[in-house]
This record gives structure tokens, sequence and C-alpha cells, in this order.
């Protein structure tokens, strides 16, 4: 889960799988390498990781089976899904923010976003000639993409898990973003530029 402020499918078997698979007990995501010493199946002449098994969690709250789950603070043996910290959170309260980001082109933004592994799903109010795309990732509401004639290039922070599991993935998709660093407030930080100039920022905190 990550979150985002603004105004946040494994993409490659390997490296990818290496850094954002978990392999901790009770985790969701569980990589497996193959080799002769698994009975997973073969393994590659180097060695490196060639299929993925997913161990899926049931929610300790809605009963249903997620690829992701959090234990909660003081007793973890309760695990809740995404979908159910967000019902949580509007019991409470809470405020929650969708940066709206101007894009020129619909089509080329939502290719552009999914082939980064997100979620985006378009939306076209034929009475007032609108077209809308909200975009998820993981079951999450991570921004909104709003049709414009013109893109004065906006932006919002993204806190994730590991900039660097991101900044990594962008690269190899080729797409447009700066040098991953660690700033001085605590964060380590890089900013990716969408087709339209948009600039998403994206990070963890250190330590």
């Amino acid at each position: 889960m990550f979150m985002v402020s603004g105004v946040s499918t494994f993409s490659g078997i390997d490296s990818a799988l290496r850094q954002s698979a978990k392999w901790a007990t009770g985790e969701s995501w569980h990589a497996v390498r193959d080799g002769p010493e698994s009975d997973s199946g073969p393994a590659s002449e180097d060695g490196t990781l060639t299929s993925v098994r997913l161990v899926v969690m049931t929610c300790s709250c809605c009963g249903e089976e997620r690829p992701t789950l959090a234990g909660l603070q003081c007793h973890q043996d309760v695990k809740i899904c995404s979908i159910c910290v967000g019902w949580l959170k509007a019991q409470l309260g809470t405020m929650d923010v969708s940066p709206i980001l101007p894009v020129l082109d619909t089509a080329t933004s939502v290719a552009f976003y999914e082939a980064a592994g997100f979620d985006v799903r378009v939306y076209r109010d034929e009475l007032e000639a609108g077209e809308f795309a909200f975009v998820h990732y993981e079951d999450e509401s991570v921004f909104d993409l709003g049709l414009e004639s013109s893109a004065a290039g906006a932006g919002c922070f993204i806190t994730v898990p590991s900039s660097d599991d991101w900044h990594e993935r962008f690269i190899r998709l080729g797409y447009d973003v700066s040098l991953l660093r660690d700033e001085p407030w605590g964060m380590r930080e890089f900013t990716l530029t969408d087709p339209s100039g948009n600039r998403l920022r994206f990070g963890h905190e250190l330590g």
C-alpha cells in the first residue's frame, strides 16, 4: 500500500521480483527460485529467478483472498486488506485526497500508466464531453487523469514502500525519471515525468 499527496503483476521476472517479493513468513507475496534444489521446475543457466508462486492470504475482516495483507499494530495475527483499511478510514472520517493530473491525450496517458503496472478505468461524460481516468494500484485509488486542451504540468507526491523498486521499474520502461537521491528531509526520492509533463514524485522514508 502507498499514500498519495498532491497540487502513488510484476513486470520483469528477475530483478523486479527479487525486490518486490516478500520472503518473510506472513507476507503474501512469495517468490520461489526454481532449480535442482526445488521441486518447482528447472532453473535458468545463470541461476536467475524463473518462476513465481503467489501465496494468497485471507483477510481477517472481509474474508476475501487478497494478494497483500497487513497485520494490526497490536494484534499481528489479525491481518486485513487495503479495501478494509479504506473502509476503516472512512468510518474514522479521515480525509482522502485524489490529485487530478491534466493530460493532453487520454489514450497515451492510459497506456503509459498501465505499462507501469497501474490499473486505469476511463470514464466519458457524453453530456459534458468530458473524459476522465481513474488510476488505481492494488485496489487503492492513487490519482485521476483529466483531459485538457493544454497541460501546465501538475504533480503529486506518492509515498511507496521502496522508491528504489519503482525507480528501477520506470528505467526498464525507458520513462523520464530523475536521479534517485537521499534528501536532507529524510526521504529517498525521484521524479517521474509523464507524457503530458506532469511530475510525480515517488519516495520512501529513510531509516
